[in-house]
């Protein structure tokens, strides 16, 4: 009959397609979620780590007008120590230096590339 023929035809070309991209737009937005949810949980355990395993790091980023920034790093990745050298007072900033990689017992040394990045 007319009254079948024409709800079969809007259902197949109108409300058919609409249920589809409505349900394909919910499963697509809660696996979006999901994805960033466990990237972040990803990224938190990657920047978290050590970066060197049960390494003791002096970390030195310089520069010249500000001083150098100093930090010492644990075995676990915990800042055990932060200084501020100046190249211009390298006596002061060797006994800095010294005393830390000594009071910690550094045996790692990273250097930054002195540019905030």
């Amino acid at each position: 009959t007319v009254l079948q023929a024409a709800v079969s035809d809007g259902f197949n070309r109108l409300l058919q397609p609409a249920l589809e991209r409505e349900w394909w737009s919910a499963v697509l937005e809660e696996a979006e979620a999901s994805a960033v949810e466990q990237f972040a949980v990803n990224l938190r355990a990657k920047l978290l780590q050590p970066p060197v395993k049960d390494e003791t790091i002096l970390a030195i980023d310089p520069a010249y007008r500000t001083g150098c920034k100093v930090a010492v790093t644990g075995a676990t990745g915990e800042v055990l120590a932060t200084a501020v050298v100046f190249s211009g007072k390298p006596e002061e900033a060797a006994s800095t230096l010294t005393s830390l990689l000594r009071k910690h017992a550094c045996k790692t040394i990273a250097l930054g590339n002195g540019q905030g990045s």
